[in-house]
């Protein structure tokens, strides 16, 4: 029998099997020899060309790739994968060894970071070796933890520069510091929250918030965030956009009375005067002494006979 027939008599049954597909490609290569996972990636890609938005699939390609030594059209394909399913730890993975064979080790550093593979702390952080089924070491954890050492000083330098810069109010000079921070860690959320801040205070209100909301992305409750985020709103009189951080916080900070209060006073602004009673009533079960604040915001007054 030759090759080609053997390899599609092996690979059309193993097709069969998709479930077991991550754990056994490579054994397959390995027990039939690389024409075999040839086929097997044309077949997959045959597939694929009639189901692109299958992730799973995608994956399964991009290991195939990465057998053969094509890191590049790896990452291509894997991009799209992480676009279908944004929180899928192992396309993270897989993205961090393409671009480790491609040498760009601060990218596979992100992706790991991302993955959750790192710790999330800059203190945290220690290298890990990432194994794939049958024991194939991903990332060695000698090369990857002198990257992630020395990645590690860069930020944590930048950044002690960048919050002396802050304290003597040398905003300008300090977003620079965090900007150079975001090159290499597109989502470190310190850098990312101090930049809005220091746009809040060089006035450039609008860009404060562009940061801030990209910082909550990241962090979905993070109480500073949430704040600042929702002053910006109010001072924008974007009172839609703050209900959505303040529903985000109550439920997130549900006895906090400043965001019961705001999100009452955000409803009020959009004529919500329902939704409006319920929050500032919350507010004062929870924090009597608010009335008095309550009492100092004209576009409540409408409602405050059913406050009582």
């Amino acid at each position: 029998m030759s090759t080609e027939v053997f390899s599609k008599k092996v690979v059309m049954g193993y097709i069969h099997h998709m479930d077991n597909l991550l754990r056994n490609d490579y054994y397959l290569i390995d027990k039939h020899g690389q024409a075999a996972g040839e086929y097997l990636l044309s077949a997959f890609l045959e597939i694929h060309e009639q189901t692109p938005e299958n992730a799973f699939l995608k994956i399964n390609i991009a290991r195939l790739l990465l057998t053969f030594d094509q890191p590049t059209k790896a990452i291509t394909i894997l991009e799209q994968g992480l676009v279908l399913n944004p929180s899928n730890k192992f396309i993270k993975s897989l993205l961090a060894l393409a671009y480790f064979r491609e040498g760009q080790v601060a990218k596979a550093v992100e992706f790991l970071r991302t993955a959750k593979v790192l710790g999330q702390g800059m203190e945290a952080w220690a290298p890990e070796k990432i194994l794939f089924d049958g024991g194939e070491q991903f990332l060695t954890e000698a090369v990857l933890g002198l990257e992630v050492e020395k990645l590690t000083k860069k930020v944590s330098s930048l950044y002690k520069v960048a919050s002396t810069l802050e304290q003597r109010g040398f905003y300008e000079q300090a977003i620079e510091c965090h900007l150079s921070i975001l090159k290499e860690l597109p989502e470190y959320h310190p850098s990312l929250c101090n930049i809005a801040t220091s746009y809040w205070k060089l006035g450039k209100i609008s860009v404060a918030k562009n940061y801030y909301q990209q910082a909550l992305k990241l962090e979905p409750t993070f109480f500073e965030v949430l704040r600042n985020l929702t002053s910006i709103h109010f001072k924008l009189e974007e009172y839609e956009l703050a209900v959505g951080v303040l529903k985000q916080a109550v439920k997130t900070y549900p006895t906090n009375p400043d965001f019961l209060i705001d999100l009452g006073t955000a409803y009020a602004h959009l004529k919500h005067e329902e939704k409006a009673v319920k929050y500032l009533k919350l507010c004062l079960e929870i924090a009597p002494e608010y009335c008095l604040e309550i009492d100092h915001l004209p576009v409540l007054h409408p409602i405050l006979k059913h406050l009582v």
